[in-house]
């Protein structure tokens, strides 16, 4: 087997290991009541995520209050990559919900990722009886 990179592979294209896929979303409506409604809170600056105990998947909500069209669009963006790239170290068998804040528009890549590592640190130190986080 070769070392050499794939000339036919685009070196931005991620790992099969790391791409999106449908499995790793919730889609219903009901899959997000369901974390919504039976989930414990942990609040972060820009984002309040609802985790459920279930398969490792997430959702995305981002209101009109946010903001227009294009900075909603873009914090969904921004969270399923940083999701996609840290999946592996999130928890096993829980269910999230992101719930986007207004501050969340002005949010880069690097400080959701920022944050994402207090959601891993939260996650793996609370109580598995505990109802919420702040």
């Amino acid at each position: 087997m070769s070392t050499r990179a794939d000339p036919g592979k685009d070196p931005t294209t991620p790992n099969e290991d790391e791409r999106l896929r449908k499995p790793d979303k919730l889609l219903k409506r009901r899959e997000y009541l369901r974390v919504q409604r039976g989930g414990s809170k942990v609040h972060l600056r820009d984002l309040l995520v609802l985790v459920r105990a279930g398969r490792k998947r997430f959702g995305v909500t981002v209101t009109k209050k946010v903001g227009n069209a294009v900075q909603r669009n873009r914090i969904k963006r921004l969270v399923r990559e940083v999701w996609r790239r840290e999946k592996p170290r999130l928890p096993d068998g829980l269910e999230m919900v992101f719930v986007a804040r207004k501050s969340a528009t002005m949010m880069t890549y690097e400080q959701l990722r920022r944050q994402f590592e207090e959601l891993i640190h939260k996650l793996s130190h609370r109580d598995p009886g505990a109802s919420g986080d702040r």
